[in-house]
């Protein structure tokens, strides 16, 4: 991950690796939040620390928000609920506080 998270080029097979852990990390804070709030915490924590984490890897922020504008007319459509953007745009504001 480490030339990925630098945003260095990757080859053809390396960007699809990872791509699919960028997905996979929001998809873990993202249904962290999900189960956590359906329990009551609603602190998002595994969202924030996804957010610090894009914040230190310009890479991967990179791809994130690539991935997240090409789904967005789908999340809009399939997530609709407080849930599903409000989730990524957590992200995006504690980006923008972190500084960036």
């Amino acid at each position: 991950m480490g030339k990925g998270n630098a945003g260095e080029e990757l080859d053809r097979t390396e960007a699809a690796i990872y791509e699919e852990l960028i997905r996979m990390l929001w998809a873990r804070a993202f249904w962290s939040a999900i189960t956590r709030e359906a329990v009551g915490d609603d602190q998002n924590v595994a969202v924030h620390d996804f957010a610090a984490f894009l914040h230190q890897n310009p890479g991967a922020r990179h791809v994130w928000e690539s991935i997240m504008a090409v789904e967005q007319d789908y999340r809009d459509r399939l997530l609709s609920g407080p849930a599903g953007v409000a989730l990524m745009n957590m992200v995006f504001t504690d980006l923008e506080k972190l500084g960036d």
